[in-house]
């Protein structure tokens, strides 16, 4: 769990306060790269569906 926050917290503007991260840590932590990645899409995904139901002009441009 410990990895995957470091992941967060790196590759994000997630604050996410964690102490005393060595080297090895952080290198354990790239593995977890693309699931950060789908993390990141999900929230994206559930944004342009939440927009979608608005239905102003600007945020169109968010629906899938």
């Amino acid at each position: 769990m410990r990895k995957i926050l470091i992941a967060i917290s790196f590759f994000t503007r997630i604050p996410i306060k964690l102490k005393d991260v060595s080297s090895e840590e952080f290198y354990d932590a790239m593995i977890l790269i693309p699931l950060v990645g789908v993390f990141i899409g999900l929230i994206l995904f559930a944004a342009s569906i939440v927009f979608s139901f608005i239905h102003f002009v600007q945020l169109q441009a968010l629906k899938p």
